[in-house]
């Protein structure tokens, strides 16, 4: 099957017969930022008026999380073994709370708070997986600057193992506009662009309203995270970076990065944007080993 997400709804769609069905979902909203998620037993976590799990074979869905009034859920992650899950909530009007929660799938708890007029503005990216890292101990958290949508800055690690929970610890800045892409599947070697920054919108609404607000990186670098308090090693250039450019054409920018399932290939769209109206874009699809 594959899972897709359409005009407020989830569906699946057969691969054998092409025939799709629509899935009960109660509470479900659509954000850009928070995808479904898979789990490993086959059910389909997403978000909406809290979180819920649903299964794809069908039966009454069921709400694991509530979510407080005047918030949006703005990041959502689940460790690889399915067992842990952590969120983070932000005021829908910038006045309140910024809230990061984590713990077992079905009874998450909040494990780090800061007002959302003090960013960096913290979001899930991802647990870390690192062979030396005690179970799902780690949260990576990037930097949203207060945008409730698919936007990230910057990387921090946060020691769910500590208690108190202290300070989350900086991996990277997110003061240069750097910003993680994806975990490798060993959930310990990162991609991330040393820069990332705006494309121009096509004016003939050719992109999806929500995908013309998001940053897009102008650069891929791989580097490896470890140690309890994590610590990242000398970074290997995919694609370098273009700095300053007289011509807005010649920048490539790079979309939904991928790993292939063993780790050894690496997929991405690279795209460019025409400098005048209709600010066509034109891309294709690459891959590095």
């Amino acid at each position: 099957y594959v899972i897709y997400e359409m005009q407020n709804t989830i569906s699946v769609i057969s691969t054998d017969t092409n025939q799709s069905r629509v899935l009960t979902t109660p509470g479900y909203i659509y954000n850009r930022s928070v995808s479904p998620i898979l789990t490993p037993d086959g059910q389909i976590l997403y978000s909406g008026n809290g979180l819920w799990l649903t299964r794809i074979s069908g039966g009454t869905p069921v709400q694991i999380a509530t979510l407080p009034d005047n918030q949006v859920i703005t990041s959502l992650a689940l460790s690889s073994d399915g067992t842990t899950v952590a969120w983070s909530t932000q005021p829908l009007d910038g006045s309140g709370q910024i809230t990061i929660y984590a713990g077992p799938l079905k009874s998450s708890v909040p494990v780090y708070q800061h007002s959302a007029s003090d960013c960096p503005c913290f979001r899930v990216f991802s647990f870390l997986h690192a062979t030396n890292n005690a179970g799902n101990s780690t949260l990576l958290l990037v930097d949203d600057r207060g945008n409730h949508r698919a936007v990230q800055y910057g990387l921090w690690s946060l020691n769910l193992a500590q208690k108190p929970f202290g300070e989350p610890h900086r991996l990277l800045s997110s003061t240069q506009t750097a910003g993680p892409q994806v975990l490798a599947p060993d959930g310990s070697t990162l991609l991330y662009s040393s820069y990332e920054g705006f494309v121009p919108t096509p004016t003939d609404e050719s992109a999806p309203a929500d995908t013309t607000s998001l940053t897009y990186a102008n650069s891929l670098d791989i580097a490896a995270l470890s140690g309890n308090t994590p610590t990242m090693s000398a970074s290997q250039v995919v694609l370098p970076a273009q700095n300053e450019l007289s011509n807005s054409e010649a920048y490539h920018w790079v979309t939904t990065p991928r790993f292939t399932p063993d780790g050894h290939t690496l997929l991405y769209i690279e795209f460019s944007s025409d400098a005048y109206a209709p600010y066509n874009r034109h891309a294709a699809l690459y891959s590095v080993q």
